[in-house]
């Protein structure tokens, strides 16, 4: 019986194929679970999806992920129905154990083509021993394209690995990828993929949205150090180049500092030449006085330089607006993780 650990999804794979000689019509897959089995956002434990008519020799793939913070055996009973006669069926259970090891995956939701996006990975180890040899996969869609990577990775065709001896007692680890985002996606998704002797497989994916940078500013951020600890400096670097063919003018940067961090100074320079501009922190909003005009083909460059004052995980969030609101204003996200 496949095991999975308190909290964790528990991810079924099916494939429905058509094996006759002849259409099948108004197909449709349910899935019965017991009580223990929980589907996100709905309290039935029945559900069901439409699949239309299948042709002959025609398969269709479904993945359908549950959870349970109940020990023990739970069960799903898998169907096929076709004009309301049951063709198949099917059943799987999973056995939940204590959980030993939690794992959580943190970055961005969106980027646009050409930026980049880091994932920090977590690894905590809950248990009452040691936890060792530890391997560690990231897979990730056609979309993003590897970069960089926490030393100690291997990368083959299509993953990232590491091994991990030893997580002791109450210790963890902290893993980081950062993709290129090259081409457009509604769902580019990285999966992580943690197996060990002393412990059921555990998985946790993330995903973004990739769109064409919007408006005539292209606008990217970066934290130059992630994650830190309390105490610690790191600085945010905002880019902003004019892609337009006319100057932009009254070009604004405003920012939602995370709750954790502290303003220490403020830069900017357009090319080599540094500006005389006014920063104003009011609570956790940075606003940084106009500058008067960026040219077609030119860049600005903002450095931020923040301070720990707490711990946790934030979203530093960007808002960059100008005299012409519509095809200047453009927001951008960079999340950083701050130890205690």
């Amino acid at each position: 019986i496949p095991k999975r650990q308190l909290g964790s999804g528990a991810t079924f794979y099916l494939i429905i194929k058509n094996a006759s000689d002849r259409s099948v019509r108004n197909v449709l897959l349910e899935c019965e679970f017991d009580a223990a089995l929980m589907f996100p956002g709905r309290r039935e434990k029945k559900i069901g999806q439409r699949l239309g008519t299948l042709q002959p020799g025609e398969s269709k793939e479904i993945s359908l992920t549950l959870f349970s913070d109940v020990l023990g055996s739970h069960c799903c009973r898998f169907r096929a129905l076709a004009d309301g006669d049951e063709l198949v069926w099917k059943s799987v259970c999973v056995e939940y154990e204590k959980k030993q090891l939690d794992l959580s995956v943190v970055g961005p939701s969106s980027r646009s083509i050409g930026s980049r996006a880091e994932y920090n990975l977590k690894l905590s180890n809950v248990a009452d021993v040691d936890l060792n040899n530890i391997q560690v996969a990231v897979t990730y869609d056609s979309a993003l394209i590897p970069r960089e990577a926490s030393i100690g990775s291997t990368r083959e065709s299509d993953r990232l690995t590491w091994t991990l001896d030893t997580i002791r007692v109450g210790e963890g680890v902290q893993l980081q990828v950062e993709f290129e985002c090259e081409v457009a996606a509604e769902h580019a998704c990285m999966r992580v993929n943690v197996t060990s002797p002393d412990l059921p497989n555990e998985q946790v994916s993330a995903c973004l949205k990739v769109t064409p940078a919007q408006g005539v500013l292209d606008v990217q951020v970066r934290d130059t150090k992630d994650p830190i600890a309390r105490g610690e400096e790191t600085v945010y670097e905002v880019s902003i180049e004019n892609r337009g063919l006319q100057p932009a003018k009254d070009i604004v940067l405003q920012a939602k500092i995370p709750r954790m961090f502290r303003v220490v100074s403020v830069e900017a320079h357009q090319g080599n030449q540094k500006l005389n501009l006014r920063p104003e922190v009011n609570q956790d909003i940075l606003r940084v006085s106009p500058v008067l005009e960026l040219p077609a083909d030119a860049f600005l460059k903002y450095t931020i330089l923040v301070k720990a004052i707490g711990s946790g995980d934030g979203e530093f969030n960007v808002t960059i607006s100008g005299a012409d609101a519509e095809k200047l204003e453009t927001q951008v996200t960079e999340i950083t993780t701050v130890n205690r």
